[in-house]
């Protein structure tokens, strides 16, 4: 495969995809500016940031940028935005980080720092000159024809019972969140067959394995939470992981700043994605945001019956690097189960150009 330029960086664009006639959305979380030692260090931090994303939103022609929790406090977000060239519509999503506070009520343990959910009392609270919009914890839209949830926590269980002012959406939104374990993949799903007729679980069993008394159109379902849904995007792990399980196309995404317990040197300590949307196939491509360089890039082909992950080789004058590692060289082994590890045949395939067709 060759590419348009032999630089690392935004400017990785393969010739076989034409990325940025896409609907492309830059996906960025953890940038933590609350971890810098003073508020001018916060600030230049922030803004730094905000150029590099208004850099990769030129090469690649982004649409939309999503900041998926744990950013900082009001100032740090102001700083972030306003930086942002104008043009690309800004979804903010509230993260744990950024919903604490430093001066709570009386009897409530007080935070290092206040996080700007807990300082705005408008989904409209910074005057810069870009469109956004802030939710709290997570949300749910169409996204080029496919059904798409992002949540900060990847699972029900960490996330509050209820919605924060000012987002004034029902409760039930929580409610309908998907929910995954950070490990979850092919291999620990425990996909079910159901009857397409009547919705009713017809087998509790792998597909491999058969049922005679199942119709030949019975179709494999994701888990539950995952049900219908064409991709679910979370963060708050710090722990980069592109899958599928079943039909869904799963993401978690790494950190602006310092991911936890790699399982493998190759990983980067920091992350920037995009997902590139096109006709029945959606691309993931995840940067080291420290290096500004590829670091992997995979396509998954969707059908009407299934999605299929392959991954795309990427040149070692680019990144020597790069490629797809398994869950147990993302993670530390010792928190994987050993069902989860991926060998063989839970690998993807690599991307050629006869897929194409």
């Amino acid at each position: 495969m060759s590419y348009l330029t032999e630089k690392s960086g935004p400017n990785y664009l393969p010739d076989n995809f034409d990325i940025p006639d896409n609907y492309n959305i830059l996906q960025i979380s953890e940038i933590h500016a609350f971890e810098e030692f003073t508020e001018e260090q916060s600030q230049a931090y922030s803004r730094e940031v905000a150029d590099q994303v208004n850099n990769y939103v030129e090469t690649y022609n982004i649409d939309e940028i999503h900041v998926m929790g744990d950013t900082g406090t009001f100032d740090d977000v102001y700083n972030f935005l306003d930086q942002l060239n104008p043009g690309t519509e800004v979804i903010i999503v509230a993260g744990d980080e950024d919903k604490k506070d430093a001066n709570p009520p009386p009897g409530e343990k007080s935070d290092d720092f206040t996080g700007f959910y807990t300082q705005i009392n408008s989904r409209q609270p910074f005057d810069v000159d870009i469109d956004y919009q802030i939710f709290d914890e997570g949300f749910e839209k169409q996204i080029a024809g496919n059904r798409v949830q992002a949540s900060h926590h990847q699972r029900n269980s960490k996330r509050e019972d209820t919605l924060n002012s000012p987002d004034t959406r029902p409760d039930s939104v929580l409610e309908n969140l998907f929910s995954v374990e950070k490990y979850t993949n092919e291999n620990t799903a425990e996909c079910l067959i159901y009857s397409p007729e009547t919705n009713n679980k017809a087998a509790n069993t792998n597909a491999d394995q058969g049922d005679p008394e199942l119709l030949e159109d019975d179709v494999i379902e994701s888990p539950p939470s995952l049900r219908g849904l064409d991709m679910v995007v979370y963060d708050h792990l710090h722990m980069p992981y592109p899958r599928t399980v079943g039909n869904t196309i799963v993401l978690g995404l790494g950190g602006r700043k310092n991911n936890h317990d790699p399982g493998s040197s190759k990983l980067p300590s920091e992350s920037i994605h995009i997902s590139s949307f096109e006709d029945g196939r959606v691309h993931h491509m995840h940067f080291d945001a420290g290096e500004d360089q590829i670091f992997e890039h995979q396509v998954f082909q969707q059908s009407d019956r299934d999605v299929e992950m392959f991954d795309v080789e990427i040149p070692e004058e680019i990144n020597p690097d790069s490629g797809y590692l398994p869950v147990q060289e993302r993670i530390r082994r010792e928190k994987v189960p050993e069902k989860a590890h991926e060998i063989g045949d839970d690998l993807p395939e690599k991307w050629t150009p006869e897929l194409e067709h």
